[in-house]
This record gives C-alpha cells, structure tokens and sequence, in this order.
C-alpha cells in the first residue's frame, strides 16, 4: 500500500518529488519496535525522559494523538475508566 502525501505542492519540502508516495512499515515492524524500546526503558540513563517519549509515541501511535494536542495534556487528562 502506498500513502499518498497530504502535503500541498506548497508546503513540500525542498527536493522532495511531488507525487511520490511513502511506503508505510509493515505493522509487525512498529509493534517490534516499540517492544525494543518498552525493554530497554529500565535501562535508560535518563528513565523519566525516557518514559515520556516512551508515553507520547505510545500515545501518538494507538490514539492518533497529534504533537501539540499531547503537549497540552495534563495529569487530570488521564482516565484510567475509559
């Protein structure tokens, strides 16, 4: 399957060839990573920093959460009901 870019001809960037689409990762290679990097957080020099990234790519890749919407979470965002 390729993934059409949603970028207009406008906002491209620089060198890119308009038109070309992006192959996604196959879905067993995202969950292999994410695992990898789940096992090596215990690991981390830094494991508060770490955890977060952890937490927001997490967040990024199950929910769909954009960037800015995840930097504006706060801890009374967190429903463990839902």
């Amino acid at each position: 399957m390729i993934v059409e870019q949603p970028i207009d001809e406008f906002n491209r960037p620089a060198g890119g060839h308009p038109g070309v689409g992006r192959v996604p990762p196959p879905a067993s290679d995202v969950e292999g990573m994410f695992t990898a990097w789940a096992d090596a957080l215990p690991d981390a020099r830094k494991y508060l920093p770490a955890a977060r990234d952890y937490l927001a790519a997490s967040l990024w890749r199950r929910g769909g959460l954009r960037i800015a919407e995840s930097a504006g979470l706060d801890i009374g965002d967190w429903r463990p009901d839902l």
